[in-house]
């Protein structure tokens, strides 16, 4: 059997993947395959309040609520969404009642966050404009 610890499975197991909405929790090396970061990553989300898994002497478990909240984050860090963002939207889930409360807030966030890219795009495309007409004119710069 593979082992559940803190540890990487190193077996060669031919359990099936865990899937969304299994009875099972995820133990920590499910996790970290299922969404490909460290184990340290999982505890830093743990420790940022992300994530809670149950403990059963070492080891994690985590529950279907923290594997969407691992969808979640993996999305919303690959948009460059910072943690505290990511919160947020995690918090919306939970606090809000009703589902279209839930879509709205969630829509804030990320509406927010496409503006805040779209911001730093501008800036990058200026600073591009600018190093062109740079690298065009040194030649007339005088030493």
């Amino acid at each position: 059997m593979a082992d559940q610890t803190e540890g990487r499975d190193t077996s060669n197991n031919d359990e099936e993947a865990p899937v969304p909405g299994q009875a099972r929790p995820w133990t920590i090396s499910e996790m970290a395959d299922e969404f490909n970061v460290s184990y340290r990553t999982l505890r830093f989300y743990q420790q940022k309040g992300l994530l809670a898994p149950d403990r059963r002497g070492n080891a994690r478990l985590y529950s279907r609520r923290d594997f969407v909240h691992m969808q979640i984050i993996s999305r919303a860090r690959r948009i460059g969404m910072p943690l505290a963002e990511v919160g947020e939207i995690l918090n919306a889930y939970h606090q809000a009642r009703g589902k279209e409360i839930q879509k709205e807030m969630v829509g804030l966030s990320l509406t927010r966050h496409l503006k805040q890219l779209q911001d730093q795009s501008n800036l990058l495309n200026e600073q591009i404009k600018e190093t062109n007409r740079f690298l065009a004119d040194r030649d007339s710069i005088s030493s």
